[in-house]
């Protein structure tokens, strides 16, 4: 026969036993509030990606045509050749040797929609900056237009500052190949305000450039 205290026994486990499984119920069910929270939260971010990335192919191709009718030159898009190391130019012009970049609001703000952490958004500074060199290595003038600025403005102006440039070397360098005065040319890419990929780098690359035309405009003179 059951005693007194082994019923109290039983009644005080069914007890435990029911207030355990009401506690791994309450549990998953906060499991499932908070993936279908996520799985929400991750669909307003593919949604709010979308949006943007539409709304930055828009601007891009707004930059490249204001930059297209100024220079009169049809472009090379999304410009991968094998000296840019696998990274890629949003336009090439051939004729002046100009490079435009669009860059987007992730090149300069950190923001867990773009990256879930700051190494993704370190990575995508570093290759910004790797292309401003290998732009000045070769001699490449790069145009950037940021989200926030105005293209129909700061194209024109950077253009004009880059071709003045461009004008002044060219004219600085005669047919024997004379040199041209760093300090100089520092001096007149400070006055002109023009951006960091007109330093020291660019003007012996760019001089390179002009001496293959001159070396080939000669070949076919003399022919």
């Amino acid at each position: 026969m059951i005693s007194e205290l082994e019923v109290l026994i039983i009644d005080l486990e069914a007890k435990e036993k029911a207030r355990c499984a009401e506690l791994e119920a309450r549990i998953l069910k906060l499991e499932q509030d908070q993936a279908e929270k996520e799985a929400r939260i991750i669909k307003l971010e593919q949604t709010w990606m979308e949006r943007e990335s539409k709304k930055n192919h828009k601007f891009q191709t707004r930059c490249i045509q204001i930059a297209k009718e100024i220079l009169n030159e049809e472009p090379v898009v999304e410009y991968r050749p094998s000296f840019m190391q696998g990274l890629e130019l949003d336009a090439f012009f051939q004729k002046y040797r100009i490079a435009l970049e669009v860059q987007g609001a992730q090149h300069r703000l950190h923001n867990t929609s773009w990256y879930k952490d700051i190494k993704k958004f370190e990575d995508i500074v570093n290759r910004d900056q790797q292309k401003q060199c290998i732009c000045q290595v070769n001699g490449i003038s790069l145009l950037e237009v940021w989200f926030d600025e105005k293209p129909e403005i700061v194209i024109p102006k950077r253009i004009q500052k880059i071709k003045e440039f461009v004008c002044l070397v060219s004219k600085s360098f005669d047919i024997q190949y004379k040199n041209i005065n760093p300090k100089y040319l520092d001096w007149h890419a400070k006055l002109s305000g023009l951006p960091s990929v007109l330093t020291d780098k660019f003007a012996p690359n760019y001089i390179k450039h002009i001496r293959k035309k001159l070396e080939m405009n000669l070949g076919s003179s003399s022919l």
